[in-house]
Parts: structure tokens; sequence; C-alpha cells
């Protein structure tokens, strides 16, 4: 607990300065808080009791009555370490209501500040990793959306093709057995486009009988990587069939 006069002048403070601060009290009032007080916090409580100096002497006693403030300070201890406080000001008033003095109640919030300067920290590195992380996922969209705009570009591109190429074109997808017969194959064999359906039977049931056995052993050739293409002719029935 410390008080300072309308001069700034500190007249009195309480022996718990030791404690805190490793100097006596005959020390302290012979110093002064300001001389205690590192570059920076100096300039800031400077302003602070400035500005409230220039309030209190606009100020009704009611009005000053009321006035409080606080403000964090980094004070060097008697040892060259430092410490970070809190204190909480306000005016001593006369009895006939005007001010006459600062009235100051300091406290140790080392620990509080140390706290939350590693919350800070973490905070910040944990920014730092979601904007990384941010920067790598806009990076993945941006190479996806080029990759699925180059292959619906392809797949135009071939279905061009497939529509101008005079080749009867199937795509048998092994895994789900599911197959396509292109327009120009069913209208080879003399079919309309909906007349045959995307079923293998409509493609096997149709080979020559004497050629059946001929195409199964190319196509399990191929399946079984004794070959590496499926490439070979036979006879198939067409609609007029």
């Amino acid at each position: 607990i410390w008080v300072q006069d309308m001069h700034l002048q500190l007249t009195y403070i309480s022996p718990a300065v030791q404690k805190l601060l490793g100097y006596t009290v005959d020390e302290t009032l012979a110093s002064g808080i300001m001389q205690l007080l590192v570059a920076r916090s100096a300039h800031q409580a400077q302003r602070l009791f400035s500005r409230s100096l220039v309030e209190a002497k606009k100020a009704t006693p009611e009005q000053i009555k009321n006035v409080s403030r606080t403000i964090e300070l980094e004070v060097r201890k008697k040892d060259n370490s430092t410490v970070w406080t809190e204190t909480r000001m306000s005016f001593l008033l006369s009895d006939q209501g005007k001010p006459i003095g600062i009235l100051g109640v300091t406290r140790d919030i080392t620990e509080r500040r140390q706290a939350a300067d590693k919350l800070r920290h973490l905070n910040s590195e944990l920014e730092d990793r979601v904007r990384k992380r941010t920067a790598a996922l806009m990076l993945e969209v941006k190479e996806r959306r080029r990759v699925e705009d180059a292959l619906r570009e392809s797949e135009t591109r071939y279905a061009l093709a497939v529509q101008g190429a005079n080749d009867g074109l199937w795509d048998w997808n092994l895994k789900t057995n599911d197959i396509y017969f292109s327009p120009r194959w069913k209208s080879m064999l003399g079919y309309r486009e909906h007349a045959i359906t995307d079923n293998l039977d409509e493609w096997f049931t149709r080979i020559h009988p004497e050629d059946y056995a001929y195409v199964q052993n190319a196509l399990q050739a191929h399946l079984n990587a004794k070959s590496p293409h499926f490439e070979t002719e036979y006879r198939i029935r067409d609609a007029k069939q």
C-alpha cells in the first residue's frame, strides 16, 4: 500500500514493500515509485498519473470519489530481477472533497502474467499451425480442382472421340462386372440405342457357337495376364438373325 501527494511524491509505503521488492521502506521512499519501474512501465505510469491529475481538477467531489484506475507495471527488485504487479489507484480526498493524494494497492501478478504469456504463446503456435494447415488444404483443393477439370476435359474429349469414331466400343468393369456398349457397337449389330441392355449376356450370347470357346479362351488368357491384349476375330449374331 502506498500514497503519493498531488505532486506525485511518494509519502507513504507499507512494510510489505520489502517482501515484494527487497527494498526497505526508507529506501523506497527515498527513490520513489517511478525509479523502481522499468522504462516502458515508467512511461505508462507517468501518462496515467498525469491524465488522472488533469481529470481530478475537472471532476466534482462526487465524481472523484468513484474514480479508480488499474494498471499492470513491471517493477525492478533490489536484486535486479523484475516482478509484474497490478496496482489499483484511487484519490484521497480532504474533508472538503478535494483530491490531496493518490492511494495505491499493489500486488504481485508475476505467475498470472507468466501463465497468460504461455497461453498466448500456445495460441500463437496453434494459430500458426492452423494457418499452415489451411494453406496446405487450399493447395490440396486447388490441385484437386485442377485434376477434376483435367479429368472432365479428358472425359469430354474421350466422349467426342467415341462419337466421331466408326468403331463399336465397349467397356467392362471387372470389379463391378458392369459393361458399357457404345451406341455405335449396338448400331453395327442393327439395334437401336435401348434395344440392348448393359449386360454381359448381350455380348456372349450373340457370339457364334463355333467361335464361343475360342473367344472365351482368348479372354481368359488375357485375364490371367498370359497375353498383353484381348484381340481376336469372331462371328457375332446381328439383329437380322
